[in-house]
């Protein structure tokens, strides 16, 4: 189940606020998310980053945009399908 847009509204606003680059750490703490998640979006280029050496830093309004497209795809009518009744 994809986050809904209203539980990140004042994340997303926060990171268009910021300007220093992201940690991983940072934005595993910031999005709630495990660091092996991460890791795995990094790999499926899921998410954007930038390369530093072996470190990988976040332009927090990318970031804040990814977010943005990630949850309001939620709302659309073809996701909130119900479950069928059994009789």
């Amino acid at each position: 189940m994809e986050p809904s847009a209203h539980q990140f509204t004042g994340v997303i606003a926060m990171l268009r606020a910021r300007k220093a680059l992201l940690s991983s750490r940072e934005l595993c703490s910031i999005l709630g998310v495990h660091t092996e998640t991460l890791y795995a979006w990094l790999q499926e280029a899921k998410i954007p980053s930038i390369r530093i050496g072996r470190n990988h830093k976040f332009d927090p309004a990318a970031i804040a945009e990814w977010l943005a497209a990630r949850t309001t795809s939620s709302f659309r009518p073809e996701n909130s399908r119900q479950m069928p009744y059994s009789r």
